[in-house]
């Protein structure tokens, strides 16, 4: 388990690793605020956005 806790005014946040998945085990971004009071924008603009990248490296 990561936890990342910061403030950014913009930016980009890059999470990279390896995780060994068993057949129907869900990946999941989530925001919690707790206690943070300041608006989100989360995704970008019109023409940027949340991207996800899964690959799969089979033995």
């Amino acid at each position: 388990m990561l936890t990342l806790r910061t403030i950014l005014g913009s930016g980009t946040v890059t999470l990279a690793g390896d995780a060994t998945l068993s057949l129907n085990d869900q990946i999941g971004l989530f925001y919690v605020a707790d206690g943070l009071t300041i608006g989100l924008e989360i995704g970008g603009t019109e023409n940027e956005g949340i991207i996800w990248s899964i690959h799969q490296i089979s033995s």
